[in-house]
């Protein structure tokens, strides 16, 4: 069957179309979104309503019952992404974040994202921007884990690589951004 991969926070799906274009499959693919309506936009944005076979999850990550519902679904995951959702969270959310992402996974994993890790940025009515420091992170992920774990973080200049300036406004100059991985052993 493969290794069915859980992309957590996943927008658009857009890193899942990627994957699956890139794999040549993508029922082994699977997304969780909070927001519905970005979940609709991909599928309007790709125009792949009809071929798009990954399923994506719409709900809060928080709820424990959503959560159970997804692993009654299809199981446990292999490989969960994170990517840019940490920073969404202040520290009790992001150590119940990864209390949750444990549940998810089966006991052989690799659990790969990023995070903004800065001072924190208010970012006006859209919310803030906590920065997760890397150490906070990886004792986060060595003491919720079930079993031993080798963790990896990486910090590197924050590079916006959307259109334009206008995202940079709110960054603190020399922001980072921490890229991570963990892995059962």
């Amino acid at each position: 069957m493969g290794q069915k991969i859980l992309d957590i926070g996943c927008c658009f799906g857009q890193d899942l179309r990627r994957l699956a274009l890139d794999a040549g499959r993508s029922d082994v693919l699977f997304g969780l979104e909070y927001r519905s309506r970005f979940v609709e936009l991909g599928l309007d944005l790709f125009k792949d309503r009809d071929t798009f076979q990954s399923s994506i999850f719409s709900g809060d990550v928080f709820d424990e019952s959503f959560i159970e519902s997804i692993i009654s679904s299809v199981g446990r995951f292999d490989v969960l992404y994170v990517g840019s959702l940490f920073h969404l969270f202040g520290v009790e959310q992001q150590r119940q974040l990864v209390r949750i992402l444990f549940r998810l996974l089966k006991s052989d994993f690799l659990i790969f994202g990023r995070a903004y890790s800065g001072d924190s940025v208010d970012l006006g009515g859209a919310g803030f921007l906590n920065g997760v420091p890397s150490d906070q992170l990886q004792q986060m992920f060595e003491s919720a884990s079930p079993g031993p774990v080798s963790c990896e973080m990486a910090l590197d200049s924050y590079e916006y690589k959307g259109g334009g300036d206008a995202f940079k406004r709110f960054l603190p100059q020399g922001s980072k951004e921490l890229v991570f991985s963990v892995r059962s052993f």
